[in-house]
C-alpha cells in the first residue's frame, strides 16, 4: 500500500513555503494538494502569486495550483506551516475553534448513533411487554455518562460540576450516590 498523505502549506508563497514547496514535490509519504497565503494571493495560480526564489526550478504541479486562503478547516488534515509567528498564533488560535466544534458535532452524531443503537438493542429484547421503566432505564444510562464525564473534566470538583450541568450541589451528589460515580 503506497498512499501518500495530502498535505497543504501555510504561507506558501514565501521564501520558506516555496522551501516546503519544493522539497515536498515528489515525495514518497506527502502529496501536497493545497497551497495557502494572504489574501493578495489568494484565488491567483501558484505561479504568477509566488516570485520564485530558490535554485531549483517551480515544480509543475504547485506551479498549477490555485493559492488559498489561510482559513481554518479548508485545508486537508495535515499542514505545514511557514508563517511567521504573529500570524501563526492567530490562525492557530482559529484553528483550535473550528477543530473544536468539529470535534462536537462529531462527538454529538456519535452519540446519537449510540444512543439509537442502545435502544434498539433494548427493544428487541423486551419482547411483548406492557408496563416498562424502559425510559427512565435509558435516561439514567445517559445521565450517569454525563454526569462522570463532567466530573472528570473538572477532577471531581463537584461545585464546578453542578454549576456546569445548571442543578444544585445536593441534587448532583444525590445522583453521584445513585449510579455509584466515584
Amino acid at each position: 500500500m503506497n498512499r501518500q498523505i495530502e498535505v497543504g502549506i501555510l504561507g506558501a508563497t514565501g521564501v520558506v513555503g516555496q522551501q516546503f514547496v519544493s522539497r515536498l514535490a515528489g515525495h514518497p509519504w506527502f502529496n501536497v494538494t493545497w497551497l495557502a497565503a494572504s489574501e493578495r494571493s489568494e484565488g491567483r495560480k501558484y505561479r504568477l502569486a509566488a516570485p520564485w526564489r530558490l535554485a531549483a526550478p517551480m515544480p509543475d504541479a504547485a506551479a498549477a495550483m490555485t493559492v488559498n486562503a489561510c482559513v481554518p478547516g479548508k485545508g486537508p488534515r495535515v499542514v505545514f506551516s511557514a508563517l511567521d509567528a504573529a500570524a501563526a498564533g492567530e490562525l492557530q488560535a482559529e484553528t483550535e475553534a473550528a477543530n473544536k466544534q468539529g470535534q462536537e458535532e462529531e462527538l454529538l452524531s456519535r452519540i446519537e448513533s449510540l444512543t439509537s443503537q442502545l435502544i434498539t438493542v433494548k427493544l428487541s429484547s423486551m419482547g411483548n411487554i406492557e408496563k416498562t421503566d424502559f425510559y427512565d432505564e435509558v435516561i439514567n444510562q445517559l445521565e450517569k455518562i454525563l454526569i462522570a464525564g463532567v466530573l472528570k473534566k473538572f477532577k471531581g470538583n463537584q461545585v464546578k460540576t453542578s454549576k456546569f450541568l445548571g442543578i444544585n450541589r445536593n441534587t448532583l451528589r444525590t445522583k453521584i450516590e445513585k449510579y455509584s460515580i466515584s
